[in-house]
């Protein structure tokens, strides 16, 4: 005779190691979720999937014109579009990751409203956008590199052990995307006043963060400051790790390590105590 799957519906347990067990459990959503925060990212949009590669052309191009070509800001020794490239795959995986994780259980409402799930996943989800116009960043820088072989004669970018360090730069990004989201997702979800004051805030950390220079021009009485913002260690190891140019510093990885630690932990939580409130107020 054929033997039935038995699934036992058990009432929540407090606790973070059954978050992370119901994480597991519920694993397979996580690709349909991705696919549905990517659908809301094009949908309803003239231009479509055009705006996949339409988006990294945009955010570069004003810069590159300004930062490049106006204002002479210096590259050490790579092109500046090249540069600008590489730091900026960096800090929009963390900028565009941390809007969609902020927004990650209030774009779900309809599910949360019907069935229940994690909401752990849902923040976990989010990230595929991100990753998604990460893909589109390389596709782009590959592109750039290979016109400036043709044109200089010179591979800009390092095929190598270095795509690990870059690698560790990247991870570092979500991690603090993960990290500071399971704060940003319980007050996105209460009011709309989380994603003003995010953006606000993300203008003015994106200028303190040496992605449209070279922290070398930074005065060196502020380098030890510079350090301390979680975001310097993560742009400085994708830049190191690429195209060799930059300087890692210690203090900046051990900063951003340490605050993606000390705010997952505490955001674990306080995500854990306060999502159930998130929702009813959805």
């Amino acid at each position: 005779h054929m033997s039935a799957t038995v699934r036992v519906i058990e009432p929540r347990h407090p606790g973070l190691p059954h978050r992370f067990r119901e994480l597991w459990t519920y694993r397979r959503l996580i690709p349909f979720f991705s696919k549905q925060y990517i659908r809301k990212r094009y949908i309803n949009t003239y231009l479509g999937w055009w705006w996949l590669p339409l988006r990294p052309v945009l955010e570069v191009g004003a810069r590159v014109l300004l930062f490049g070509a106006l204002l002479k800001v210096p590259s050490e020794g790579v092109p500046y579009l090249i540069f600008l490239l590489v730091g900026m795959s960096c800090w929009q995986l963390f900028q565009g990751g941390l809007y969609w994780a902020t927004r990650s259980t209030e774009l779900n409402k309809r599910f949360l409203g019907k069935i229940y799930l994690p909401r752990l996943l849902l923040l976990v989800s989010s990230i595929s956008v991100e990753l998604l116009e990460l893909f589109m960043f390389a596709v782009i820088i590959a592109l750039v590199v290979g016109f400036y072989a043709i044109l200089d004669g010179v591979v800009y970018v390092q095929l190598g052990p270095g795509l690990l360090i870059a690698l560790a730069g990247y991870l570092m990004a979500i991690g603090l995307v993960w990290a500071l989201g399971l704060f940003t997702s319980v007050y996105g979800a209460q009011s709309r006043d989380m994603r003003f004051a995010l953006t606000r805030i993300l203008a003015f950390w994106f200028f303190i963060t040496p992605v449209l220079y070279p922290i070398s021009i930074v005065p060196e009485q502020f380098r030890t400051l510079m350090a301390l913002n979680p975001m310097t260690g993560p742009v400085e190891l994708v830049k190191w790790g690429l195209l060799g140019v930059g300087e890692v510093q210690p203090l900046a990885v051990t900063a951003s390590l340490a605050t993606i630690a000390t705010i997952g932990v505490a955001g674990l939580f306080f995500f854990a105590s306060s999502e159930a409130a998130a929702v009813d107020n959805l």
